[in-house]
Order: structure tokens, then sequence, then C-alpha cells
């Protein structure tokens, strides 16, 4: 079983793998004093952090070996991948017992962490490139006192494609727990993907094929990483 990413047109597939840069380069940024206490807005902690994103991927002196290390050890601070997790279930979450409930989580988070970082190393060179003026925030939306979203835009082309991030507050933090690229949620993308193989396999089979993934794109990932250190 493959599990597909964002399901787009091809021509934003650039684009949205850029978005998933920044999802994922945002633990660079200090996320704990960027997200400390109730202090910042959503909006405000999208722009801090798009700033010293592009200022941090500029440093052409970090290496994609350094770059990986950041992204996957703070990343963790700033996404719930907890909720994320449990919702890219949905109402098979209930079907898991609390041991394959924190086997999944951690699975699930390393699945988005290696699956996106590959493709990180791949478009690197469309970032570096970026500006303030290709990553704009374009509105907040506040829900309730525990929901917000907040919408920006990254330049594609002679475009802007929509990059929206849905922030949850957890103990007085607010917390990414969805991303959603024209309107396309990866949460969502995930659910059903796994909602789709939950009918047709057991559970048991089902955390086998996430382990198995979850496994093979670590090993590829340490083959590349030792390929790099021999180059």
């Amino acid at each position: 079983m493959v599990y597909r990413q964002w399901a787009c047109k091809p021509v934003l597939k650039t684009t949205m793998w850029i978005g998933a840069i920044l999802l994922f380069c945002w633990g660079l940024a200090a996320p704990g004093a960027a997200l400390g206490g109730d202090q910042k807005a959503p909006a405000s902690i999208v722009r801090t952090y798009y700033a010293q994103v592009l200022e941090v991927l500029a440093e052409e002196e970090v290496s994609n070996e350094q770059l990986k290390q950041e992204l996957q050890g703070m990343a963790r601070d700033v996404f719930t991948f907890q909720i994320m997790a449990q919702m890219s279930l949905g109402r098979s979450w209930k079907d898991l017992s609390p041991k394959q409930h924190k086997e999944f989580v951690d699975l699930f988070t390393r699945l988005l962490e290696n699956t996106y970082f590959q493709k990180i190393e791949g478009h690197l060179g469309d970032v570096r490139d970026y500006s303030s003026q290709d990553l704009q925030v374009t509105d907040e939306i506040v829900f309730s006192s525990r929901k917000a979203e907040v919408q920006s835009k990254i330049a594609y082309k002679d475009t802007y494609v929509p990059v929206n991030y849905r922030f949850v507050k957890m103990d007085g933090t607010w917390k990414i727990y969805d991303v959603l690229v024209e309107e396309v949620s990866l949460v969502q993308n995930y659910r059903s993907q796994f909602t789709d193989r939950l009918q047709k396999i057991s559970v048991s089979d089902f955390m086998r094929e996430i382990r198995d993934k979850v496994h093979s794109l670590e090993a590829k990932a340490n083959e590349s990483d030792t390929e790099a250190r021999a180059g």
C-alpha cells in the first residue's frame, strides 16, 4: 500500500511541497519562545515563522543532514501530532487498543516527518529563492477560544496558492493540527486512505502496513545520509 500525499493538480505539486517544507521548518524558529503562553495570536506566529524560516534556509552552509535533525527534533514542539493522528483515523480510532493508540501516534508522526523530508530535499532550491513577498499571511479567523485558522498564500510561477493552517489551543498554547493547500486537507487526505484500508484489512494488518512503510522510509533516509557523508 502506497500512501499518497495531497491529491491535487500536477501544477500545484511544487507549491504543496513548499507548504510541507514550511510546515516542518517551523521547528527551527525556537517554537518554545514563540509559542510560550498566550502571548501571540496564530497569525502573528505564522508571520514570525515565515520570516525566520526564510532566514534559516538562506544559510547555504546548513547541510541536509543537519536540517533534517533540526526539523524532526523541533517540529514536535509546534504540532499536536496526537490530534493529527487521531483525526486521521476518524471513527476507526476507537477500534485500536490503548497500546495501538500510542504506537500509531508514533508511526504517524514518523510517517509525516520522513515522507515530507524526502520531498523537501528535492525542493530546497525553490525555497531558498523565496522572499517575504512570496509568503504572505492574508487573514486570521478565530472560530472559538480554542480553534483558529491562519490563511496565507505562497507564490508559484505567476500566481499565488492558498495555504491555510488550522490551530487548536492546548494548555494555553496554540498548536497546528492541520494544513490545507487549495482547500485540500492533509489530515482528511490521510483519513480517506486509512478508512479505505481499514474497510479491507484488519487493524493488526493495517498497523503492520504503516509500520513497514515507516521502516522503509527510514531505511531509505539512512541510505541517503550514508551516501551524502561518503560523497
